[in-house]
């Protein structure tokens, strides 16, 4: 990798990327690559088909299972442990049992069945937990897996903690290493029984938040007896989860404990059933190898199809204009680029078709006849009517692919709804704590609205002005069988031309929101999570059709849910401060920025190619308001020249930090601080 170009930075440039650690064969727990890696391959290859085997141990009147992944470390899977209090701040735990009903064990699988009785003043809850275990070997990793479903009769208004304990033996663990939410992989030591902890948010309360927050739910360790051999402990990400680690002790030198638990706050979204997936996976790809953990809980999300790394320029159209003739700069810009760009290369750029819908929320599609229109007028950022049709589309779409570019269409902006829109359900959107509706800012002009459009190319009204948007609500039944509806009429429509879709703004969505616009208050956080996924699926079933379909999530990094996603577009203009929070949430997919002002903040996409390797924005219809076949000539081929460069050079683009203020100019300092609110040493 190269140094940054300020040589007022003391230290170089340590983002560290996939391809140097495969390369390498392993890394020690901060990212550094260590030598011997010949060696350490071979030792790969002798454990091999090597899964270990499961087998019961009866201690104190409880069983737990025994797992050996190698020949000298053994893992002991411990009963889950209960907390169950009120929803009364300061309460006592509750008293509960919790009985094994029955148990089934054979060598590579094993299944317990728990009854949980909670005493709520002298009311009986009564519940089922059961926990499945399977082992498996994936790629020269040694994989356990352990799935639970909780089920209660009646819906459990007490906040409920469950808790998976897991003690290691055998080998010393002597780090922890911790993939934190602003893009550093960091490791912590564990002598002498110090403890290490991290956190995943989704849900409110869901975790304890101890320790440092992370941007997926994995966590590793590292022994000093085996170099290189390590385990990992990954959650899945429908739910928070909270990881506490204790490193061994003077009176326990080879043992060290694992913790992983969840908390279901019943008192707010009364609790009637979950199911979960964790993995214990041991394996000898350093920080690589921890990452790769966590995609095993989630085995029904694919990764990207191999074309996604490639993309080294990525353009967004909003229906723009070209020498003020509405909706035909997506043309002009497309023959430019054409032009500028040679055929080979065009398969690596990304063109994405926005503001092509009727309204948002509804997006031209007819879900009592689950179909799209086949004709509508679309409006500009001035107000301009542009007719569209679905001839139109289809005629846009062939124009970019016959010149050989990759084009995705907008599917949404979040879960954002027109509330001016004859079509806008009033009891389809969220309500907050408080019974108000979550507004989003209005952006939609169209004649009616012109006189409230402030002045400039991208005029937005804020969320507390009229007309506004609100947001759909993910944990409704009506909403969520609407957006399948409606990927479905798109797949059917679309799905064999195009390369993709974009979800927008998928960040609207906070963590830890809850909405309280049905007869019961639901997650609406882990709601979009799950609706997210259940989209995924969708675009995948089309491979059949068309392999290289994808859907992208729009984060920022304030939300996590490209975990389920194909990659992030998000829309953060490459602004070099937003592209760290997204590295470990895209690690084996792809990190892309729109950026409205290619012009009047080149630098940005300087800085995206220079030093994190990723894709420059180029766009039309907003802020600059300029695309390709009307911007100055020379920014255009500054832009061409670096393209050109970066697909040639053969590097991988950047995975995650070891420190994150080494990937930073002294600029951005401030406004990294800023952003996360605190600095980081080296």
């Amino acid at each position: 990798m190269s140094k940054l170009a300020d040589n007022r930075m003391m230290h170089s440039y340590r983002a560290v990327t996939r391809r140097q650690l495969l390369q390498a064969g392993t890394v020690g727990a901060l990212g550094v690559l260590t030598a011997g890696s010949g060696n350490l391959r071979t030792a790969a290859k002798e454990e091999a088909g090597k899964k270990g085997s499961l087998k019961a141990v009866e201690k104190v009147g409880q069983k737990h299972l025994l797992w050996q992944p190698t020949a000298e470390l053994t893992v002991h899977v411990l009963p889950p442990e209960f907390t169950a209090v009120s929803g009364k701040q300061g309460q006592r735990p509750l008293p509960l049992k919790v009985q094994l009903a029955a148990s089934r064990i054979q060598e590579d699988r094993a299944n317990f069945d728990y009854e949980v009785t909670i005493d709520d003043g002298g009311t009986k809850r009564t519940g089922k937990y059961t926990v499945g275990y399977s082992l498996g070997n994936r790629d020269e990793r040694a994989v356990l897996t352990q799935k639970t479903a909780l089920r209660f009769d009646e819906p459990l208004r007490l906040n409920l903690s469950v808790a998976h304990p897991v003690r290691v033996t055998g080998k010393k663990a002597v780090k922890c290493t911790l993939p934190q939410k602003h893009g550093v992989v960091k490791g912590f030591e564990l002598d002498d029984g110090q403890r290490a902890g991290g956190y995943f948010m989704l849900g409110r309360s869901s975790a304890n938040e101890e320790g440092e927050e992370l941007a997926l739910p994995v966590i590793g360790l590292a022994f000093d007896e085996a170099p290189g051999e390590a385990l990992a402990i990954a959650a899945d990400p429908y739910c928070g989860s909270q990881f506490l680690v204790r490193g061994a002790s003077e009176k326990a030198a080879s043992e060290s404990s694992v913790t992983t638990s969840y908390t279901y706050m019943g008192s707010l979204v009364p609790l009637r059933g979950e199911a979960r997936t964790e993995v214990l996976v041991s394996h000898r790809g350093g920080i690589d190898g921890m990452l790769r953990s966590f995609y095993d809980t989630i085995p029904e999300i694919l990764p990207s199809p191999s074309w996604v790394q490639s993309v080294q320029l990525v353009y967004y159209d909003d229906i723009s204009s070209y020498k003020s003739e509405p909706g035909q700069g997506w043309y002009h810009d497309v023959q430019k680029l054409a032009e500028k760009i040679p055929t080979g290369h065009r398969g690596k750029v990304v063109l994405c078709v926005h503001g092509w819908y009727d309204y948002v929320g509804r997006y031209c599609y007819d879900h009592d006849k689950r179909q799209l229109d086949k004709e509508w007028d679309a409006y500009d950022m001035r107000a301009r009517k542009v007719p569209m049709s679905l001839a139109e589309v289809h005629r846009r779409i062939k124009f970019a692919k016959d010149r050989g570019f990759r084009v995705m269409w907008y599917f949404a902006d979040g879960m954002a709804s027109d509330t001016t829109s004859p079509y806008y359900r009033k009891d389809w959107v969220i309500k907050d704590g408080h019974g108000k509706y979550v507004r989003h800012y209005f952006w939609q002009w169209r004649p009616e609205f012109k006189e409230k459009r402030p002045p400039g190319p991208s005029p937005m009204l804020p969320d507390d002005a009229d007309p506004t948007n609100h947001l759909l609500d993910p944990g409704n039944r009506e909403v969520i069988d609407w957006f399948v509806g409606y990927m479905e009429a798109l797949l059917k429509e679309y799905g064999h031309e195009l390369d993709g879709f974009v979800w927008d703004e998928t960040d609207l969505i906070k963590v830890g929101a809850i909405s309280t616009a049905g007869s019961q208050p639901t997650y609406s956080d882990r709601a979009f999570m799950r609706l997210l996924s259940r989209l995924s699926q969708l675009v995948q079933e089309w491979h059949k059709v068309n392999p290289d379909l994808i859907i992208t999530s729009s984060d920022g990094g304030f939300a996590p849910t490209a975990l389920v996603a194909h990659g992030t577009w998000q829309d953060s203009g490459c602004s070099p401060v937003m592209w760290p929070p997204t590295f470990l949430i895209n690690y084996r997919n792809c990190v892309w920025s729109c950026n409205w002002a290619p012009i009047t903040t080149e630098s940005n996409n300087a800085f995206a190619v220079e030093k994190f390797g990723l894709p420059q924005g180029l766009s039309n219809g907003m802020t600059d308001d300029q695309g390709p076949a009307e911007m100055p000539e020379e920014v255009l081929d500054r832009v061409i020249q670096r393209f050109l460069k970066r697909v040639g050079d053969g590097r991988d683009r950047t995975r995650y930090l070891v420190n994150v203020l080494d990937a930073m100019t002294p600029a951005w300092m401030a406004s990294w601080h800023a952003y996360t609110g605190s600095a980081y040493s080296q």
